[in-house]
């Protein structure tokens, strides 16, 4: 008799924080610089993972941020990792700190074992 296994392969990910015209921080006290987010090694496929983040404007001018993910090692990563925020497009004063949430959501079908990729946040102004 021959059992069957439920196995989940687990995926490893981390991303590199470039931030331009913003600062990046894992505390509001803005202490802790962000220059990368390790998001776990046991990630499942379709789970969701997030993390808080707080970005200052360092500027002396209003601002709004966008957000992008790009060089994805493996490339075919991307179709299936969807990285969003819940910034909604609202002025960042100078000197001013915004408390986001990033969310990494998982596509069900991926196959890969590990991922990596670059997170730039751009102020604007």
């Amino acid at each position: 008799v021959y059992g069957l296994s439920s196995h989940t392969t687990k995926i490893a990910g981390k991303g590199t924080m470039k931030a331009v015209g913003v600062e990046v921080y894992w505390d509001n006290a803005c202490t802790s610089p962000i220059t990368s987010i390790d998001w776990g090694s046991s990630i499942e496929p379709g789970s969701k993972i997030t993390n808080v983040i707080y970005m200052k404007n360092t500027g002396n001018v209003p601002v709004t941020l966008s957000l992008s993910t790009n060089n994805w090692s493996p490339s075919s990563a991307s179709s299936k990792i969807k990285l969003n925020w819940d910034y909604a497009d609202q002025s960042v004063n100078a000197g001013q700190i915004v408390k986001v949430t990033l969310t990494l959501s998982v596509s069900s079908s991926i196959s890969i074992t590990s991922f990596k990729f670059d997170i730039a946040i751009t102020a604007r102004g």
